[in-house]
């Protein structure tokens, strides 16, 4: 693997050529000529080609004579090149020391050795902040010596410029005072160098791979813009990464070169690389806990015989991990062992522990303190079954469950479980016990909706205001959910939708008949990177002659963090004499917005609207919440601290809200 890199200089007035382009071990001209394989992309020149060939072939015969390297810039190592006569502003400017001498003219003796420091104007932005790191990189400068050093010190802030373009900048050099060290340096840029052409050509098996190819879609140096070494490079590095990332481990720069005419101010571009043949997918092996291979084959999305592409191992190893059956799952390609254009591919496999015991801990104002304690047995058998025991403890409510995972096929996507659980509520005028047993299957790869069928075998102890009962529901159910979020830790856009119908009859023995429809829908967008526009409904329903006597936790109830703020947790429903019953028929709406305040924390203002209710025509029953909040990015996720008032009530309530957690 080779890469060459360049930059020459081509002085049209002077009709000095200086290059520093470097040709692969075979000639340019000839591979070009003769290779049936070669697109020129975004190609155009604005010389004749007897011109270009000319600057080219007389460039090339003197790159041995004036080369040079420059330091790193902004960490980035690029290839300079010496100025010699095409720079001759410039070297005035080195030369010159008028302005320089004068610095200390009347200034105390024992403030020459004093070190100076630098405060650069005249720029802004990151033509400022770059020349300010260049000269941080500078040794000390006692002030008594800075005429003898200035070259050093213009030196850096040429490097600093040139980066972006910038090959004719003239400096004014002050003191802040004559009791002070800061030195005030007035930059004024000249004019930036622009990209006259562009001309980019793919040689070998990579120029047919559209993969690669459309990384030239979004080909940041384009014809008529500034050139800056960052963008020049940049583009190199993607072009490298790309062939490597695709298989073709061959690949080179015979090319790479930058023609610049520092009198018209323009440049010329040319890259030619050539990728060779790409290689294909050898023998795949597995390593380490090679009994559970057959369970996770589903997952490993490559065969012997396929194109190469990185990206493909580490969205299985991440899908592998993702199963929770591994402490460790690498997919690791054998670049070494690379054998006549097949690339063998191991799979590392390390099981987690039979038996793994978790604790948590938190807070939120819904439900106070909380504790979980869990036993997993995340691996029984070569089949992929699983087994959950977990409490959840709050002062609210207490959980208790067991859940037995069985892979179908794919066990991330398609999979059984059966989940017996124990709940115990006791949520302001709702007390009830319940016990439940639910067989689920579970399709996430059936199209954009992930589906959730269930059966429900559940009996409920009850006491709900002045109402206590009792009963068994047996039903079936299905919940369809979708969602297309950007950033989950801290969504920039994106959406998430639940649709979900449950259902009882008495025809199946349940002391209830009714039918439960949901849906809910969060939607957020950037109106700009830093700020946040949310938008949130919900709609709920029962249907059936019995809906107003079913158990509570098939009523609809609302209020708190994620509802209504202003009120307190499941708070608002219709009520008789004075105590909650639930509603039949549940609406909430919610406008959010956030704006920045400060580096990552954000302030938001918000408005939710809606309630629980057992008739439509009950406008007693709808309730607004609105108030501020702000949206803190931390190490542990996306903290929420909101202040809400009920502004529909006569005597507005407050409530605090707190908790952690995306918004949608």
């Amino acid at each position: 693997m080779t890469s060459f890199i360049s930059l020459c200089y081509v002085n049209a007035v002077d009709a000095t050529t200086v290059e520093t382009a470097t040709v692969g071990e075979q000639n340019l001209e000839n591979k070009v000529a003769n290779s049936d394989n070669s697109i020129q992309a975004n190609s155009v020149n604005a010389n004749s080609d007897s011109d270009s060939e000319s600057n080219s072939n007389s460039g090339a015969n003197s790159s041995s004579e004036s080369q040079n390297t420059y330091g790193d810039i902004s960490q980035k190592t690029f290839n300079q090149i010496t100025k010699e006569s095409i720079d001759a502003e410039q070297e005035k400017q080195l030369a010159s020391a008028e302005q320089w001498q004068d610095l200390n003219d009347g200034v105390d003796f024992d403030l020459l050795d004093d070190p100076i420091s630098y405060e650069v104007v005249g720029v802004s932005g990151k033509l400022q902040d770059n020349a300010t790191v260049y000269l941080a990189s500078l040794p000390k400068i006692l002030r008594g010596n800075v005429a003898l050093r200035r070259n050093e010190i213009i030196q850096k802030l040429n490097q600093s410029l040139e980066v972006f373009g910038y090959y004719h900048p003239t400096y004014k050099v002050k003191f802040k005072s004559k009791k002070s060290n800061k030195l005030i340096i007035a930059v004024e840029k000249g004019k930036a160098l622009w990209i006259r052409s562009v001309k980019i050509q793919v040689l070998g098996e990579a120029m047919t791979d559209p993969r690669f190819m459309r990384m030239f879609r979004e080909n940041s140096l384009k014809q008529y813009t500034v050139f800056t070494h960052t963008d020049y490079e940049s583009l190199k590095s993607e072009m490298m990464n790309k062939a490597y990332s695709f298989g073709y481990f061959d690949t080179k720069f015979i090319r790479s070169v930058v023609y610049a005419d520092m009198h018209e101010n323009t440049a010329d571009i040319e890259l030619i690389l050539d990728t060779g043949k790409g290689y294909r997918l050898g023998k795949i092996k597995y390593l380490g806990d090679t009994q559970y291979a057959k369970i996770i084959s589903p997952l490993v999305t490559i065969e012997e015989g396929q194109s190469f592409a990185f990206n493909k191992f580490a969205k299985i190893s991440s899908d592998l991990y993702n199963t929770g059956y591994f402490q460790g799952a690498e997919v690791i390609p054998e670049i070494e062992s690379i054998g006549e254009g097949d690339v063998p591919v191991n799979i590392r496999l390390k099981r987690k522990k039979f038996n793994i015991m978790e604790t948590g801990i938190g807070y939120s104002t819904d439900e106070r303190l909380r504790g979980r304690l869990g036993w997993s047995m995340p691996l029984l058998n070569e089949s992929g079954h699983s087994l959950l025991m977990q409490t959840k403890v709050s002062q609210k409510s207490q959980e208790f469950l067991v859940r037995y995972k069985i892979p179908r096929k794919n066990p991330l996507t398609d999979y059984y479980y059966l989940q017996l659980q124990q709940k115990f509520d006791d949520i302001n005028d709702t007390d009830s016990k319940i016990t439940s047993f639910q067989p689920h299957y579970v399709a996430k790869n059936t199209g954009v909706w992930q589906r959730d069928y269930w059966l429900n075998a559940q009996y409920e102890d009850f006491t709900q205001g002045y109402e206590t009962g009792n009963g068994f529901v047996y039903g079936a159910g299905v919940s369809l959910t979708r969602s297309e979020i950007v950033f989950k830790q801290d969504p920039i856009s994106g959406y998430r939708a639940q649709v979900s119908v449950f259902g009882t009859s008495k025809k199946v023995g349940a002391d209830y008949s009714f039918l439960q429809v949901y849906g809910s829908f969060k939607y957020i967008v950037s109106p700009t990177p830093n700020s946040r526009f949310l938008m949130r409904l919900e709609q709920g329903a029962n249907i059936g002659n019995d809906v107003l006597h079913i158990p509570p936790s098939f009523r609809f109830f609302t209020g708190g963090d994620t509802t209504i703020r202003g009120y307190g947790y499941k708070k608002l429903s219709s009520k008789e004499n004075d105590k909650l019953i639930g509603g039949r028929y549940l609406s909430v709406a919610t406008i959010e917005t956030q704006f920045p305040i400060i580096d990552k924390v954000r302030l938001a203002t918000f408005v939710d609207a809606g309630g629980a209710y057992n008739h439509i025509h009950e406008n007693n029953d709808l309730y607004v919440g609105s108030g501020i909040g702000a949206r803190i990015f931390t190490p542990v996720g996306l903290v929420r601290v909101d202040f809400g008032f009920g502004v529909s009530e006569t005597h507005i309530p407050f409530h605090f809200h707190f908790g952690i957690g995306p918004d949608i």
